[in-house]
């Protein structure tokens, strides 16, 4: 049986794609290490962004394993104009699942980007033990993956996922 983990990343200064973490962010990286640890993870599927990749290092640094990037994980681009009322915007994106600013991607469209690389880690036919786990380290794509059943959820102290 494969396992999936969806993890959002730590606490970041920002929303560019080099990002750092914060300091609280970091210290919520090493807590997310150690509770992850005897999870038997043997693969790690990361946003190409900074936040995320720093995010998931401390776990795969602990564990020896490789951090593969996909960009399909990368947050989605709302507009490609700077927009005052984003934040309204977005909510939008949320109802409407397929409202698409110009030069942005739909709700739909990210989702369906990300769930690719979720259906092809399940789907894999690699030369693996049966029993395999997969860490996916991502910034906020769109609404949480809900198709694939239930999951664990691991909220930081400020109840992001």
């Amino acid at each position: 049986m494969k396992n999936i983990y969806l993890v959002r990343h730590c606490q970041a200064e920002g929303q560019e794609p080099d990002a750092r973490l914060t300091a609280a962010g970091a210290q919520q990286a090493e807590e997310l290490a150690h509770f992850l640890a005897n999870k038997n993870i043997d693969y790690i599927i990361s946003s190409p962004f900074e936040r995320a990749i720093r995010t998931i290092t401390p776990l795969a640094e602990k564990l020896g394993v490789e951090v593969n990037k996909d960009t399909r994980l990368a947050e989605r681009v709302l507009s490609g104009k700077n927009h005052k009322e984003w934040r309204d915007m977005l909510r939008k994106t949320y109802d409407d699942l397929n409202l698409c600013y110009e030069g942005g991607e739909s709700s739909s469209m990210a989702m369906s980007r990300a769930s690719s690389v979720v259906s092809e880690a399940l789907n894999s036919a690699c030369p693996c033990p049966t029993r395999m786990s997969f860490i996916f380290a991502a910034c906020k794509i769109s609404q949480p993956f809900s198709e694939y059943g239930p999951s664990e959820r691991i909220l930081d102290k400020s109840n992001h996922l």
